[in-house]
């Protein structure tokens, strides 16, 4: 394991404050003893003529070779080609396994894109002089220009081979300009500029509109002759309710003494 302080880099991936707690299917991430985890990642772009990014590559390169030096050839090139330096060419047009290709990526031409991670804290992030901890989580954007500390070691995963880059501390550069991507996606940006509505569309919901027949549609069945209607609901028993029975005017307790039930009340029940 070496440690190592980048040179300025442009923010092109990820966030230095927000985590993930769930995969791509939703699930909750969990370390190797079952808890909880939290894996932080993004990426710098730092220029090739910047010689800090040539740098970092020798380092990562040496540290790889010390970790799977099975996995390198006398001429030094690695001869595994997924092998993960967690590096990529911001130039190269091979798609990567998202089919994305890297000079296609705002930020990544003219540089080298280095990708760092971690799931065991969240870096320490420090304003440009590193006199006090920046907190909030939009202090810094997708864009802006930060210096990263941190360590790179071997995976010790043969099937799996790469190296970790492990951010320990970021500070604050510069601002730029943001980088957006649809995780990103700003509607008062996107929806800002004014629309015209065609003709026929309105604001309000429209009445509603008696259905018409269509054009040779047969007419409706005349109603069911042995159809039964369904008694309506009893009203509610006041006492000194009073119903008409064939004109002749009942109060509700003298037809219920008589043995009416309120279903048969009901029937002569009618509001007036």
């Amino acid at each position: 394991m070496k440690e190592f302080t980048t040179g300025a880099g442009r923010l092109v991936q990820g966030h230095v404050f927000n985590g993930k707690t769930t995969n791509r299917k939703g699930e909750p991430l969990k370390n190797r003893k079952g808890e909880p985890r939290t894996d932080y990642f993004f990426a710098i772009a730092i220029r090739k003529d910047d010689p800090s990014a040539q740098q970092l590559i020798n380092m990562i390169e040496g540290v790889a070779k010390e970790a799977f030096p099975n996995m390198f050839g006398a001429d030094g090139r690695c001869t595994i080609p997924k092998f993960s330096f967690k590096y990529v060419d911001g130039d190269s047009t091979l798609p990567n396994g998202e089919g994305k290709k890297p000079c296609d990526t705002e930020g990544f031409p003219g540089c080298y894109v280095f990708k760092f991670a971690t799931c065991l804290r969240a870096p320490s992030v420090y304003n440009k002089g590193f006199t006090q901890l920046i907190t909030d989580p939009n202090g810094i954007k997708k864009g802006d220009y930060i210096q990263v500390n941190g360590t790179v070691k071997g995976n010790s995963t043969p099937s799996d081979p790469g190296v970790y880059l492990n951010p320990d501390g970021v500070q604050f550069l510069a601002y730029g300009e943001a980088i957006t991507s649809v995780a990103d996606f700003d509607p008062a940006k996107a929806f800002s500029a004014p629309v015209t509505l065609p003709p026929g569309a309105s604001e309000t919901p429209l009445a509603a509109e008696a259905p018409t027949a269509a054009a040779g549609a047969a007419s409706p069945p005349p109603p069911d002759p042995n159809f039964t209607e369904i008694p309506p609901p009893p009203a509610a028993p006041d006492e000194n309710r009073i119903i008409d029975v064939g004109g002749q005017p009942y109060a509700y307790s003298t037809l219920k003494k008589a043995g009416w039930s309120d279903v048969q009340i009901a029937k002569y029940d009618v509001p007036s």
